[in-house]
């Protein structure tokens, strides 16, 4: 049964009737109001319809709905997009000068009073930074109590909040509890605020802790950070300040800009629109289509280890099993506040956020402006859509769905959700590590035809189990996505432009088309099958230019890859590799005596029908000796070499920092040599001539330079 359709526009009146778009309500809140009233009457299976009309909208707080909500279609009228905001614009500017240059400055007590502290700012539609030291790259720790650099010695895991700064880049200055320290390290930032500075023994103290210890990576350095929101440090055009003490916003205009005529724009609030369920009754069938979601903060997310949710009850805040590995691994994970979380900013909330929904779908919407992800699933989420979203200018990554790991509870499962044509880029602006796309405890999910760039850390992540451990991710669809141009801003390693963790059977990995990853110190991988992944199938992948490796798989079972082309890769860019990034083609090691210990996932992983071009790096990486033990069997793979080096079919070595002295050095390994150690007899070393990849383009249309043209590429 159908219902009355309601109409919203911004020159409504919500005292209108609104079911007529010549007399429109003014506000969804009223449009709401109205669909409940109806549905007393009419029984609560009743499809509505909210009809958008284009223009600006503004939001105090999210749009929530619940239970009462299901069956409901909330769409753009046709006639505009209609946008929601948070956005406070500021008019009261009065023009000075801060060391000789021009500046903005506004009383905002009023506004403090009103919304609190904000931590982003929109000029005219675009993000501004905070002012930060250095003005570009990084600085440097000079010690840290509990850290140890020294490959040999490095840990992991730890708590620390102390760190030594290096003479001159520190000092006392005002308002030092609001500077954060952001530092980037392995595979994550921390960010941590600061607490106190002792200028004698420049011993820098964080409100925060680190969830790594403050070491860069296994290089033997202590790691790189940057500060933001230096008051003293305001100097550039586009930057901006907000004094608490004085109760002042302090802009830096750029060229051509002017008070009268440029929009700046404060958000009111981190989210705009929550779907949010209940265990034994969850919303349903709702869509969202063709509206427009911008202008929103961030804040840190509290109580590590549960589903952080700042527009609910604490006490409703529930725990996330995707943190029992940290929790084994540190014992005050659940004690203290941190500076992140392991991998991925998995605590970061979405600013569309769905909770025990299902059968909803976001359609043609676009998520920009944002402090947090773009849209967050968790528990009880199923058979969802998100399709041809636009997800663009954002604190945290695009999607990031985590479920429940409870096998007992399928109700509490987030699955068969469909991610699909989705355009996700400029990412990672708060938190770098964050993905475009990631499913945390979570199956038979499709995530195809997206296209991912200008992402600071991983493309697509699936997982969320270290290890061999038992895992309900199972049975995702990785297939048709275009992959590119990642870890370009953030200075992160050890990340891929699809990322796998732990055992999934039926997981494919099919038909994608990845290039230009990039990496900090090590890492950089075109498909990555880290700790256990098992029993993926990996075909019909075009991989190429990748930093570090095409294909990468640590200490893997039961895989297969086949029919994929791996190209041009491993060429680390000159000063950023450390001894442990040996770039190659492909990549295989393993858990010492894991392959022979367990008797599931089966050992074997099946490389067959491939083909490896190479521009003089090897064609593979054998970090762990595992080809001697036959855990990786070659099958029919074409092998070719365009430099005029004579090709390397296998390096063979321990990982660096296992290295000690005396062990063997590195073996390499000629085509002959290969097949005569019984490897790969039906492989051919010949030139495949020319490799046609696909046109880049997106579900939006061409994207970047090289699909211009629309035509294709050739390697």
């Amino acid at each position: 049964m159908r219902g009355p359709t309601y109409h919203v526009s911004p020159r409504g009146d919500d005292s209108n009737v609104g079911t007529s778009a010549l007399q429109p309500l003014a506000t969804i809140g009223a449009a709401l109001s109205s669909v409940r009233y109806s549905r007393q009457r009419e029984g609560s299976d009743v499809v509505s319809v909210i009809k958008v009309h284009g223009g600006d909208y503004h939001l105090d707080e999210p749009i929530k709905l619940g239970p009462l909500d299901s069956h409901l279609r909330i769409e753009s009228a046709g006639d505009g997009v209609p946008t929601f905001s948070s956005g406070i614009q500021i008019k009261n500017w009065s023009r000075s000068l801060v060391d000789g240059k021009e500046a903005w400055i506004s009383d905002v007590s009023d506004l403090l009073e009103e919304v609190g502290e904000w931590r982003s700012l929109f000029v005219d539609g675009e993000r501004r930074p905070r002012p930060r030291l250095p003005k570009a790259g990084h600085f440097w720790i000079e010690s840290a109590p509990g850290s140890d650099p020294h490959p040999d010695r490095v840990q992991l895991f730890g708590s620390e909040n102390q760190f030594v700064a290096a003479q001159g880049d520190f000092r006392e200055w005002q308002n030092i509890r609001d500077i954060d320290v952001v530092v980037s390290h392995f595979w994550i930032d921390s960010r941590l605020p600061v607490a106190s500075y002792n200028p004698g023994t420049r011993l820098v103290t964080t409100q925060r802790h680190a969830v790594f210890t403050l070491v860069d990576s296994w290089s033997g350095r202590y790691a790189k950070y940057h500060l933001e929101n230096v008051g003293e440090a305001l100097s550039e055009p586009g930057e901006w300040y907000l004094d608490k003490t004085n109760r002042t916003l302090t802009y830096m205009p750029n060229p051509g800009e002017h008070p009268s005529f440029t929009e700046v724009m404060v958000p009111r609030v981190c989210q705009l629109l929550r779907i949010d369920g209940e265990l034994a009754n969850p919303v349903q069938d709702v869509t969202v289509q063709g509206l427009a979601f911008e202008c929103t903060d961030w804040t840190q997310p509290e109580g590590y280890g549960v589903f952080f949710d700042p527009y609910a009850p604490r006490v409703a805040w529930r725990k996330r099993d995707s943190f029992d590995h940290f929790r084994k691994q540190t014992p005050l994970a659940d004690e203290l506040e941190w500076g992140n979380t392991p991998q991925a900013a998995l605590h970061v909330p979405g600013v569309v956020l769905l909770h025990q929904a299902r059968n909803c779908t976001l359609y043609g919407c676009t998520i920009r402006h944002g402090g947090w992800y773009a849209i967050s699933m968790y528990e009880g989420c199923q058979h969802n859509r998100v399709e041809r979203c636009h997800l663009h200018d954002l604190g945290a990554g695009g999607i990031v769905a985590d479920g429940s790991a409870n096998e007992d509870l399928p109700e509490l499962w987030t699955c068969n959700n469909h991610f699909l044509e989705n355009s996700i880029h400029d990412t990672g602006h708060v938190w770098p590590s964050a993905c475009g796309i990631v499913t945390a405890n979570s199956a038979r999910n499709c995530i195809s035809y997206n296209e991912i760039s200008d992402v600071t850390y991983t493309g697509i992540s699936v997982g969320w189990v270290w290890g061999f451990g038992t895992s309900i991710s199972r049975g995702n669809v990785i297939e048709g996505n275009h992959i590119h141009h990642l870890a370009l801003r953030a200075g992160l390693s050890d990340l891929g432009g699809i990322y796998t963790l732990g055992v999934q059977p039926g997981t494919e990995v099919r038909g994608n088309y990845i290039h230009h990853i990039d990496s900090a110190v090590y890492g950089g991988q075109g498909i990555y099958l880290d700790e256990g992944s098992s029993l993926i199938t990996v075909v019909e992948n075009v991989v190429h230019d990748c930093s570090t490796h095409a294909l990468c798989e640590h200490f893997g079972r039961g895989n297969v890859v086949e029919s994929n082309v791996f190209a041009h890769c491993g060429s680390v860019p000159k000063g950023k590799a450390d001894d442990d990034s040996v770039g190659s083609l492909m990549t295989f090691s393993r858990l010492e005596g894991a392959h022979r210990e367990l008797d599931w996932p089966p050992s074997q992983t099946t490389v067959r029908r491939n083909t490896l071009l190479s521009s003089g790096t090897p064609m593979l990486l054998d970090e762990m000796c595992l080809l001697d033990d036959c855990h990786v069997v070659f099958e029919s793979n074409r092998y070719w070499d365009k430099s005029s080096a004579a090709p390397q079919i296998v390096l063979s070595q321990p990982f660096a920092r296992f290295r000690k002295d005396g062990d063997p050095k590195a073996t390499r390994l000629s085509f002959n040599e290969w097949q005569s150690k019984g490897m790969d007899k039906e492989g051919e070393l010949s030139d495949p001539g020319e490799i046609v990849v696909p046109a880049a383009v997106g579900p939006l249309g061409p994207v970047g330079a090289e699909s211009q043209d629309g035509m294709c590429r050739k390697l």
